[in-house]
């Protein structure tokens, strides 16, 4: 959402990737545009499943994340 990471929370945090869930064109309109600017100037990765499809997150002796669609 919009107000869901603020610039001072993302400096403490200093991600790496950001994994959003939403539709395409949900009435919701997430991912709100300020939020990925946001995420983009603190260089944080974004994979949305709007972009990806399903987003598989596997932890074993390496991390490693995909999406469903190829890009």
């Amino acid at each position: 959402s919009k107000n869901a990471t603020s610039e001072s929370f993302l400096e403490i945090l200093r991600m790496q990737l950001a994994v959003i869930s939403c539709g395409r064109n949900n009435s919701y309109g997430h991912p709100h545009v300020e939020t990925l600017h946001r995420l983009r100037r603190e260089n944080c990765n974004i994979m949305a499943t709007t972009e990806y499809g399903a987003i598989t997150i596997e932890l074993q002796r390496k991390v490693k994340i995909y999406g469903f669609i190829k890009k």
